[in-house]
């Protein structure tokens, strides 16, 4: 029974040799999270964190934080979605 849920949730519907969207959707989604985690927000370079360089370095990383969020959550839902309808109405493969 897991593996079968296993392998629902790993395999994609359409093309069973390939990941399936909701996973990789949820691992950007989990990149998109770790960039402040790891660091890559508020840098300080030149040691004044008050410089433009700086500014501008906090909004490349939140904009790409935002990006990432955004994009894996809605790879993420079109690919869960995709997957109950196609096994709902048996065309999963």
């Amino acid at each position: 029974m897991l593996k079968k849920i296993f392998q629902w949730i790993v395999y994609s519907s359409a093309n069973p040799t390939k990941v399936s969207l909701t996973l990789k959707g949820a691992g950007v989604t989990v990149i998109g999270f770790l960039v402040p985690v790891i660091g890559l927000t508020h840098i300080a370079i030149g040691g004044d964190p008050s410089t433009v360089l700086n500014s501008i370095l906090d909004s490349i990383a939140s904009i790409v934080q935002v990006a990432l969020t955004l994009v894996g959550a809605i790879v993420g839902l079109y690919g869960l979605v995709r997957k109950v309808w196609l096994t709902v109405t048996g065309q999963n493969i």
